[in-house]
């Protein structure tokens, strides 16, 4: 091996000197002049044998024997360059390994006072360390001093004693482990190479995390770690150091790949989290992803590693690993049993289409699920508060794996989710095409009627679908329902929805309406005659409401009065109403009620006088008025003149021409 040093200068013309170790001769780049070395056997060989014995033992770190050859070194040449050199090498070798602040400084000093006596002679062709150097011819006592050379600074010699160094003749374990982190700190990775493959015996566990860490991404690095992992004895600690790896290296997916593969081959499994965090995401191909997954399954998997893959299947893995990753952890013989926020977590992904995530579905809930279990994750799927655009179509898939379905869950949906919009009808048509109990869904339908969260639009069509299946019928008491709200829009849209779905009012209907608007519901004319059918009956009640509360400014209610009298039945005008009349309690007749507090518009209470009188008013009669005194009768002619100024225009009029004011009572 030629070594060049450039502090050794020619003779003849001052040019670097390069020394040839087979010919034993310093050749000049210049000039090309020789300088040859001579041995002289002076004496000096037992001592550099002793010292050459102890730099080995300190190489294998058997320092007591190193110190035991320094003893016999100070005996024979203590001044000798070699024995200057052993004792370096121990002292600097013993800090690394010293335990206290004492030792350290005592070794600091001894390390000062060695290195500043190997100075004092400067290395030079044909010197006394030179001829030492030549002796020694051991790579393990090459790599120590390198080691030395490097702790204290001097570049000259360290680069001196690494170009002697021979990777094939290097046999001590601790040698190879210094040699390898010296030369991973100075970047030398072909000497890395040659060092992994010696003869040595390799200190495998300290090797392997040395080159996972530090040995920079190449094809040359996997081919390393297969010949360590080999020797590797603490294979749990090498789990650890392999997952740690995986999980910071910037090496690309070839490098990464072949080192796990290689590491499981020899018994070092890499942790699930690595296998998913590191590897998946890098992977383009089915084949490397299914290796993944087979190293991440191919040992003992405990439950929650279990559930660590599947939720990465169905949280974060593309669609085609996904359904990969769940057969492979099958194939494992692990019982899969997914949970039902990892099925939702499926089908709220917006990175997968409909059919990626029915795949994926399918493949995660193929191990025969009850099905309630099945479902409660339609359920929780509903429950969903972000819109999603392919709900529709996965609740339909939904639907289709599950034998029945609860009604509850129908109500819950139409009550209290509003999120998917138009596409809530065709959600409910595929709830409702299951065998549901039709009366349980009647009243959810009832209930929805009444408390609709939705626009017009969407209640529109959700009444459609329950129409379409049969479930909206006469028996459902709509106007009760709509009117609770006390929203007129609403209710007339609903209306106008329900009987475009089929629905037709029935005889009670516009009854209910006018009963409810005495209780406080808004009158609107446009929804009473939504209401209003050939068969339709009126309570004296809803009759009296009608007359009494329902204002309206035109001709339509005399009109109106005339058509709910006929089926009011009999003599509708005396109808007998309690009506409050200037903070009294007046009992009378439904024409005396109104000639008291008429609240239509003068020219609408004269007609509806006039129809309250031809169905058989009767306004001659006594009232029963009820004051602070108590109840008493009093005929209607004097009740009528001593509260004239509280009546309408229209009431007077009437009253004038009906002969109920002037003259005795």
């Amino acid at each position: 091996m030629a070594v060049s040093y450039t502090s050794l200068k020619c003779d003849s013309c001052g040019g670097t000197l390069e020394h040839n170790r087979e010919r034993r001769v310093w050749v000049c780049l210049y000039c090309g002049g020789e300088m040859v070395r001579e041995e002289n056997y002076d004496g000096q060989f037992s001592i550099k044998w002793v010292a050459r014995q102890a730099l080995l033992s300190v190489a294998e770190r058997d320092m007591k024997v190193a110190e035991a050859h320094l003893v016999e070194c100070s005996k024979i040449d203590p001044l000798y360059v070699g024995t200057t050199i052993a004792r370096l090498a121990h002292s600097v070798v013993a800090m690394s390994m010293a335990h206290g602040p004492e030792a350290q400084r005592r070794l600091t000093t001894q390390i000062s006072e060695y290195y500043a006596a190997l100075k004092k002679t400067p290395l030079t062709p044909g010197s006394d360390e030179d001829n030492f150097y030549e002796s020694l011819g051991s790579s393990d006592a090459y790599g120590v001093l390198a080691l030395v050379f490097d702790t204290v600074g001097d570049e000259e010699r360290e680069k001196f004693v690494v170009a002697l160094i021979d990777p094939a003749s290097v046999y001590s374990g601790s040698a190879a482990r210094d040699m390898v982190g010296y030369s991973l700190s100075e970047g030398n990775f072909a000497l890395v190479d040659e060092l992994v493959n010696s003869p040595a015996e390799l200190d495998c566990d300290f090797l392997f995390g040395q080159l996972l860490g530090r040995y920079p991404d190449s094809e040359r690095k996997p081919a390393n770690i297969s010949r360590v992992v080999s020797g590797i004895k603490g294979t749990e600690a090498a789990c650890a150091v392999l997952d740690d790896y995986l999980l910071s290296t910037s090496d690309c997916l070839a490098t990464r790949l072949a080192i796990t593969r290689a590491s499981f081959g020899a018994g070092i499994r890499p942790g699930i989290n690595a296998c998913l965090n590191s590897l998946l995401p890098l992977c383009s191909l089915e084949s490397e992803a299914k290796e993944v997954f087979e190293m991440a399954c191919g040992g003992r998997l405990t439950d929650e590693d279990v559930a660590r893959v599947v939720t990465h299947c169905a949280a974060s893995a593309r669609a085609n690993f996904a359904v990969l990753g769940l057969e492979v952890l099958k194939a494992s013989g692990q019982f899969v049993s997914p949970s039902q926020s990892s099925i939702v977590v499926v089908l709220s992904r917006t990175d997968l289409t409909v059919n990626e995530k029915t795949a994926v579905l399918s493949q995660l809930c193929s191990s025969g699920q009850p099905d309630r279990f099945r479902q409660s994750v339609i359920s929780v799927y509903l429950r969903e508060g972000a819109p999603h655009p392919d709900r529709a179509a996965l609740v339909g898939y939904l639907v289709g794996t599950v034998d029945s379905l609860n009604p509850v869950f129908v109500e819950d949906y139409l009550m209290h989710f509003t999120a998917d919009g138009e596409s809530k009808s065709v959600i409910v048509d595929a709830l409702l095409s299951k065998n549901v109990n039709a009366n349980t869904l009647k009243r959810a339908l009832s209930n929805y009627l009444a408390a609709s969260p939705d626009g017009p639009d969407v209640t529109q069509g959700v009444i459609g679908v329950f129409a379409r299946r049969g479930l909206v019928s006469a028996d459902i008491d709509v106007v009760s329902l709509v009117c609770r709200a006390n929203d007129i829009a609403r209710a007339l849209a609903t209306i106008r929805s329900m009987k475009a779905s089929g629905w037709q009012p029935g005889p009670r209907s516009l009854d209910s309406y006018l009963i409810a608007c005495a209780k406080g519901t808004p009158y609107a004319p446009e929804l009473s005659s939504e209401l209003y059918s050939q068969d339709s009956t009126i309570s004296s009640e809803a009759f009296s409401t009608y007359v009494l509360r329902c204002v309206e400014a035109d001709a339509t209610k005399p009109q109106w009065v005339r058509a709910l009298a006929a089926r009011a039945g009999g003599r509708a005008g005396s109808i007998n109403c309690r009506i409050g009349h200037l903070d009294r309690v007046v009992g009378c007749t439904l024409l005396q009620a109104y000639l008291l507090t008429a609240p239509d518009p003068e020219p609408v209470a004269q007609a509806v006088l006039q129809e309250l009188d031809e169905v058989g008013g009767a306004a001659q009669l006594a009232v029963a008025v009820t004051d602070a005194s108590g109840t008493k009768a009093i005929k209607f002619k004097k009740y009528v003149a001593a509260n004239k100024t509280a009546l309408s225009a229209a009431a007077i009029k009437y009253c004038d021409t009906h002969g109920l004011t002037g003259g005795f009572f």
